[in-house]
């Protein structure tokens, strides 16, 4: 079996796309990281401390896409670097992971941002 990249426009190049540099997007963390028990739960009787210092999956982050993959359902994810924050932001936690599709948007860097 080959590795990716050895099979230039063969069958591996149509199911993996690499960049040779990375691509700014915006990443939707709940839909990263859907959390059943925040729909149904509310704080109430979390500790302060957890609510504070708890990673925050909530909202967008700014990421960097460094390529597409195709699962085996036929679906795209993307190879994606970004970061998640605690709840108070002084904690952080760098992720390089897969993330659907679903939850990517081109994030545009240009001298007006």
């Amino acid at each position: 079996m080959s590795r990716v990249g050895d099979d230039p426009g063969g069958w591996e190049a149509r199911t993996h796309r690499r960049f040779t540099e990375p691509v700014p997007v915006t990443v939707q963390l709940a839909v990263v990281f859907p959390d059943r028990a925040a729909s149904v739960r509310t704080f109430q009787g979390v500790p302060l401390r957890v609510r504070s210092l708890g990673i925050d999956l909530s909202g967008t982050v700014p990421g960097s896409l460094r390529g597409w993959h195709r699962m085996a359902s036929g679906s795209w994810w993307g190879l994606c670097d970004f970061t998640v924050r605690s709840r108070n932001g002084r904690l952080r936690l760098d992720l390089h992971q897969l993330v659907p599709a679903a939850a990517l948007s081109p994030r545009h860097t240009g001298p007006d941002q």
